[in-house]
């Protein structure tokens, strides 16, 4: 026979679905480190969708007819369904920021070249806010003029 003490086993991915198992702080912290693991994650994937699940299950119950386990399994699928939801709304925001970043140097290579930008011109933008940052786009819209502009956009290998 073996034992395991879930609240005293190491906060990895390979413990996590036990420790969701767990109560109090141990199951509270594994239901947060599932929030934080990306969508695609197998984790994510299974085990979420069936504490959520769960979550609602209890919460048609009336809370006088709850268990303290129960209760608790409650709290704890809120506090994921939250953390899930704020992850989201951060990479939401990043996500605004990057495209509302790459509108403006768009406006702004249109401007400098004094036409507007052809679809490929455009490509080359969002490629390069990705692999070079924002910093670069900046330094070389305002540094180089309109012809040596142009040829930047139209070398792939420019940085």
């Amino acid at each position: 026979m073996r034992l395991v003490v879930l609240s005293e086993l190491p906060p990895s991915r390979d413990t996590l679905a036990l420790r969701l198992m767990g109560r109090g702080v141990t199951a509270e912290r594994a239901a947060l480190e599932l929030a934080e693991l990306s969508a695609s994650s197998w984790e994510r994937r299974l085990l979420a969708p069936l504490m959520v699940n769960l979550q609602k299950k209890l919460a048609n119950n009336p809370p006088d007819d709850l268990t303290e386990e129960e209760r608790e399994l409650l709290v704890n699928g809120l506090k994921l369904i939250e953390a899930i939801e704020k992850k989201g709304w951060r990479q939401g925001q990043r996500q605004g920021r990057s495209e509302g970043k790459l509108g403006v140097f768009t406006h702004q290579f249109a401007r400098k070249l004094g036409a507007p930008l052809s679809e490929a011109q455009q490509e080359s933008i969002a490629r390069r806010m990705k692999t070079l940052g924002a910093d670069r786009l900046g330094e070389v819209v305002l540094d180089l003029d309109a012809a040596a502009l142009a040829a930047w956009l139209a070398d792939p290998d420019a940085r």
